[in-house]
């Protein structure tokens, strides 16, 4: 039987490394994820379990993350350690877990669920791999053609710290003064900043912060500044980096244009796995972002989407460039699955999209995004 919360922290934490092959000290969920396992969270409350007699057998976590879009906030369950005991696999016990975490999601009216796995091992509960982003390669060679040797940046750079109580406080305006954010609160926000064991670099003017990258291994997961510093902020990092792979969201429009000039490399795939389970409130606040720095053809469609959570019949309309999502009982212009929904709205040349008219299908893929430090 499927029960949450009532296990004990180190007990969870054991059985997670277990699972995963984590030896527990160097590789553990405690130094991955601080923002959940730290002393004094009880993540186990956001958990699902299933135990065979006294032993944990099975869990999945579906904890909460509060998402702000154009400053309306919404809730939203992240799905991680998604673990099931060698000895109890092929038992169910995984779906169970899911099927109860996605029931109490729709209980509760999430308006979507994000989760890192396989593609098609999600597709059955509704997931779907997309929110895709541009990605950059930049290497100290080629700045070096592009930036003289002798360039004298207006910035400094330095590994953010936790006792960086300053810098950390302009972060944190800088972050949630954004159109698309998750709120970070500030007792977690450093913990936040390191998930994933990675490395927050500020740069900064004078002594104030005006801009930060997130770098695990080769990646930058985040970058987050004014386009006009990007120049000295890739020059600052390729004096200690060879290589850096950048992820830049749709919706960072502008921080990809500043570094698409200076890559080696640029690319675009769907990055995690999501499920829509509003469609007509996730729809109007994506379309309205887009249009915020992309402008929308004027159009308007009727689409029924059998979605996982619901079916909702929506029109959606964009005049004078304003777009607008609203439930209708107007005649259909297509119908379409969940899934099919998911990756005609969400993902770049969707086959399922020629159901939908040019101009529609001239909005899309919608920015969906999560990033990688709010990931679970």
């Amino acid at each position: 039987m499927v029960f949450k919360g009532n296990i004990d922290r180190e007990d969870y934490i054991d059985f997670a490394n277990y699972v995963f092959g984590f030896n527990g000290t160097d590789r553990s969920f405690l130094k991955l994820l601080p923002k959940l396992f730290k002393e004094g969270t009880n993540t186990a409350a956001d958990t699902f379990f299933v135990k065979d007699g006294d032993r944990l057998a099975a869990c999945v976590g579906s904890f909460p993350i509060e998402y702000s879009i154009l400053g309306e906030k919404l809730p939203v369950r992240g799905i991680g350690n998604v673990a099931v005991h060698p000895r109890d696999r092929s038992n169910g016990y995984m779906k169970e877990c899911m099927s109860a975490a996605l029931e109490e999601m729709i209980t509760e009216g999430c308006a979507f669920s994000v989760l890192s796995g396989r593609r098609h091992r999600y597709n059955h509960f509704g997931y779907v791999k997309c929110g895709a982003a541009r990605g950059y390669e930049v290497t100290a060679k080629t700045l070096s053609y592009l930036l003289p040797e002798d360039h004298q940046p207006s910035l400094t750079m330095r590994t953010l710290r936790r006792e960086d109580d300053k810098a950390l406080g302009e972060l944190s305006a800088i972050w949630h003064g954004r159109a698309f954010h998750c709120t970070r609160p500030r007792e977690m926000l450093y913990d936040i900043l390191i998930s994933w064991q990675s490395e927050p670099i500020g740069f900064f003017e004078g002594d104030s912060l005006v801009g930060w990258v997130i770098v695990k291994g080769d990646h930058v997961w985040e970058c987050i500044a004014d386009p006009k510093y990007v120049p000295d902020m890739l020059f600052l990092l390729s004096r200690r980096f060879w290589r850096l792979c950048y992820q830049i969201p749709y919706h960072d429009r502008a921080i990809a244009e500043a570094i698409f000039p200076y890559a080696e490399t640029s690319s675009t795939e769907p990055e995690l796995c999501f499920s829509i389970l509003d469609y007509e409130k996730m729809l109007s606040l994506l379309l309205k972002l887009k249009a915020t720095y992309e402008p929308l053809l004027d159009g308007e469609t009727v689409v029924e989407i059998e979605g996982f959570a619901k079916t909702e019949r929506l029109k959606l309309a964009v005049q004078d460039g304003v777009p607008s999502v609203t439930a209708t009982d107007a005649p259909v212009d297509a119908t379409l699955s969940h899934l099919a929904a998911m990756r005609a709205f969400f993902i770049d040349d969707a086959p399922e999209r020629s159901a939908l008219s040019p101009v529609v299908r001239s909005w899309l893929p919608l920015p969906i995004y999560i990033y990688h430090a709010d990931n679970v």
